[in-house]
Formats: C-alpha cells, structure tokens, sequence
C-alpha cells in the first residue's frame, strides 16, 4: 500500500522545479518514527531509484514477517527481517496494467540458515532530503518508507533454499 510519505512526496513535486535548497514544511515520519519535514529538492528520488534488497537500515527493498494489514500511515515494515538471508541483485521492468503506472522488481532470496524463513510483508524505503523542524532547511537525508505489501499468500524460503519474489509497485490513477 502506498504510503502518506509517498503522497507527500507526490505533493511536493509541482514546487520542486529549479530549486536546489528548500525549507522543509511536508511533515514525514522516517523509518524509526520521527517526525521531519520534506523539502522540494529531490536529490535522489526519482532522479535513483533504489533496486537493492536490504537487510540493514539502508535504502531500497525490505522484507519482514509481520501480517498487520497495511495502511497509509506505515512508516516501517512491522517486523524487518535483518538476518538469515541474502538477496540477488533485483531486475526490473516498468510498465501500465489497465492504465495505472507500476514498477516491478524480481530478485531471488536464499536462506543461509537451518530453519525456514516465512516473508509475510514486503516494503520500499527510499532517502528524501528533509528538514528537522517546519521550515528548517531540508538539507539533511532521511529513509522514508513509501510502499508496504502484506503479502496474500505469504513466501516460504527453505532451510538452505531460495525463493523467487516479484514485488510490483503500482499507483492507481482515479
């Protein structure tokens, strides 16, 4: 599900043109729950995208077992998984399904331990330049969660295994 950082972001856009320092008056949470407040430069996003799987605090693709349904105020996934796996390098194809946008990611994960590994959840962690305050200088990058899936039929990575995953990110246009 699309997150209110992500729709923040979207807002955002129209007053980003030509600006390289901005104030900061969007307020976000970032991945720990803090709130800051989004500028109108883009450093990175769209201009990079992140196509990696993280297990740390990083940018890109994270996954986790948690299976609270998801909901626009998500700021993290509910319960990261930060061991036990590795991830391929993703591809990834773009495309419109029934004339909405989405952005598709494959990778494989391989479980290094004994035991299986259920993920239950899927998100997209992306840096965005933000401020601490309201109208402080958003000159400081952050890590803001902007998709989080529960998936409907959770991924079983075996014991010394692998599992594919294909993770579509999408936005509906009304």
């Amino acid at each position: 599900m699309i997150t209110k950082n992500f729709k923040v972001f979207i807002a955002c856009i129209l007053q980003s043109s030509g600006n390289t320092t901005t104030k900061g008056y969007m307020p976000v949470k970032d991945v720990s729950g803090t709130t800051k407040y989004l500028g109108f430069n883009f450093a990175s996003f769209p201009y990079n995208l992140y196509r990696n799987v993280t297990f740390s605090n990083g940018s890109g693709i994270i996954v986790g077992n948690g299976d609270t349904p998801a909901t626009e105020d998500d700021y993290a996934l509910e319960s990261k998984i930060t061991s036990g796996l590795t991830a391929s390098n993703s591809t990834y194809t773009f495309g419109v399904d029934d004339g909405n946008p989405y952005l598709e990611y494959l990778f494989t994960l391989t479980n290094t331990t004994g035991a299986d590994i259920v993920v239950k959840e899927i998100g997209y962690v992306q840096p965005l330049q933000s401020a601490t305050t309201s109208g402080g200088n958003a000159s400081s990058s952050g890590n803001y969660l902007i998709d989080r899936t529960v998936l409907s039929t959770p991924v079983t990575v075996p014991a010394n295994g692998s599992a594919a995953i294909k993770y579509r990110l999408k936005t509906v246009i009304s």
